[in-house]
C-alpha cells in the first residue's frame, strides 16, 4: 500500500500514536508502582534489634546490631558505656566508654551508612567488664544508645539496650528486675547516666 495513500497514512499515524499511548501508560503505571512502594515505606518503621554474645571469661563480649525489618536503616550509629555495681557498697562506678549525643554522625563507636535488611554490623566491648568477671560482688553493666534513620522522610529512632554481667550471665533488664538489688542499681545507674551526660555537655560546651 502506498503511503501516498490518505487512508494508509492515516492508518500509519494511528499505529504510532498507539504506539505512544501504549509507552506512556506503561512508563506512568511503572512511577506510580514506584511512587506508591515508597509512600507505603514511609509507614514502615526499621526494626533494629541488639544481640549481645560472649563474656569476659572467654573474651570480650560480641554486641551486635540486626535489621530485623523490610526496610534498610540508614545513618545507624551506637555509643556506649560500660559500669560496674558494687553490690557490698551499693553504688555504681565509672568504667569507660563512649557516651555524648554531641559526636559528629560518623565519629561515634559503631556506625554504617546504612543497614540493609537482615543484615548486622558488630564490634567487641567489655574491656572494663573483664577484670572482676569472676568477682560475685560486682555487676557489670554495659549500656548501648543506638540512633538511625529512616530513609524515606528522615525520621530518627532512638533506642537504648541495656545488659547486665553477673555471676557469669548476661542478663537483660526484665531479668534483673528479679534481683534483690535491683531497685538500687537501677536508681545508680540513672543517677550515673545523667552525671555523665552533664559531663559531656559541659566537656563539648568547652570546646565551642
Amino acid at each position: 500500500m502506498s503511503t501516498k495513500d490518505p487512508y494508509a497514512r492515516w492508518s500509519l499515524l494511528l499505529s504510532s500514536i498507539a504506539i505512544l499511548v501504549s509507552i506512556l501508560s506503561a512508563f506512568f503505571a511503572w512511577q506510580q508502582t514506584r511512587l506508591s512502594a515508597r509512600a507505603l515505606k514511609t509507614h514502615i518503621d526499621p526494626q533494629i534489634s541488639c544481640i549481645l554474645q560472649g563474656g569476659p571469661m572467654r573474651g570480650f563480649f560480641n554486641f551486635i546490631l540486626k535489621n530485623d525489618g523490610d526496610i534498610s536503616a540508614h545513618n545507624v550509629s551506637v555509643d556506649h558505656i560500660e559500669l560496674r555495681y558494687e553490690k557490698l557498697e551499693k553504688r555504681v562506678r565509672f568504667s569507660g566508654g563512649d557516651l555524648s549525643d554531641f559526636n559528629p554522625i560518623g565519629k561515634r563507636w559503631m556506625y554504617e551508612l546504612e543497614l540493609l535488611p537482615n543484615d548486622t554490623m558488630s564490634d567487641v566491648v567489655g574491656e572494663f567488664i573483664a577484670p572482676v568477671a569472676n568477682d560475685p560482688n560486682q555487676v557489670g553493666i554495659l549500656y548501648f544508645d543506638v540512633s538511625y534513620y529512616r530513609d524515606t522522610d528522615g525520621r530518627n529512632y532512638r533506642k537504648r539496650c541495656t545488659y547486665y554481667y553477673d555471676d557469669g550471665n548476661i542478663l537483660t533488664e526484665p531479668q534483673l528486675r528479679q534481683k534483690e538489688y535491683y531497685r538500687i542499681l537501677a536508681a545508680e545507674v540513672s543517677r550515673h547516666l545523667r552525671e555523665t551526660k552533664s559531663l559531656n555537655d559541659w566537656y563539648w560546651y568547652q570546646r565551642q
